[in-house]
């Protein structure tokens, strides 16, 4: 059962949990109690269903044995973290002004990280994309209050 304090997000990550059984990937959570952090649920949704449905494509894509996305929401002294993690092999993706472009070029694609970095400046917080160990990671940062910029 997924507790965050927040119905919203809680039936999101529940939903998710569940199409990614149904796709025989599994999700590792690590989530910390979100209901005082001042940003509204239709944002925070937007990251985690964008964050999470990038992972499960590239997953799907490539076939994994074992697949799983590991998605962490805490808070680590002042800062909110969240971070989502998957493995990979074969991506090589190219990095523009620290944003990663999508590599498909179809209508209606490359528009998820596009969302997530303008929250992430909304809300003055950090949008970091890297990969590790055969692990692509995308890890956001907020100060805790989230102070919002004019």
């Amino acid at each position: 059962m997924v507790s965050t304090g927040r119905p919203e997000t809680d039936a999101l990550i529940s939903s998710k949990l569940h199409d990614k059984k149904s796709c025989s990937i599994r999700l590792h959570l690590s989530l910390c109690d979100l209901t005082d952090i001042p940003m509204p649920s239709f944002d925070l949704n937007s990251i985690l269903m964008n964050l999470l449905d990038n992972a499960k494509e590239s997953l799907l894509r490539e076939q994994f044995p074992d697949p799983y996305i590991s998605l962490q929401v805490n808070r680590v002294s002042d800062t909110l973290v969240i971070s989502c993690s998957n493995p990979y092999t074969e991506i090589d993706p190219r990095v523009e002004e620290g944003i990663l472009e999508s590599s498909k070029k179809e209508a209606g694609h490359g528009y998820g990280l596009k969302i997530i970095q303008r929250i992430a400046d909304e809300y003055n917080g950090i949008f970091n994309i890297f990969l590790r160990n055969h692990l692509f990671y995308a890890v956001l940062t907020f100060p805790y209050n989230l102070p919002k910029k004019k």
